[in-house]
């Protein structure tokens, strides 16, 4: 991914994930320095993305290949009880709802 010489903003300052179909204000791009909450994921264009908050009350995307740059370069914990789930051939774990 290249960088951005613009970043596009809605009228919250939230960042736009998609350019073509929303408009807002284009901004100098700025190093966002901080906690970033996972609030959602979503799909495009054959790929995950991720839906952010950061501590700035403001919201980020990142696709997907710059979240699995992040976790081979941090260590990322997820915690809590999870179980074992099988869907056709497909296994994965799961978080425990009670």
């Amino acid at each position: 991914m290249n960088k951005a010489k613009k970043v596009k903003v809605n009228e919250n300052g939230n960042m736009i994930r998609n350019c073509k179909y929303e408009s807002g204000t284009e901004i100098e791009p700025y190093i966002y320095d901080g906690k970033l909450t996972i609030k959602g994921i979503g799909w495009q264009n054959s790929g995950v993305y991720f839906i952010l908050d950061g501590e700035d009350g403001k919201q980020y995307y990142m696709s997907d290949v710059e979240f699995k740059n992040y976790i081979k370069s941090k260590e990322l914990v997820i915690d809590g009880k999870f179980e074992f789930l099988k869907q056709g051939v497909i296994q994965s774990i799961g978080l425990v709802t009670e």
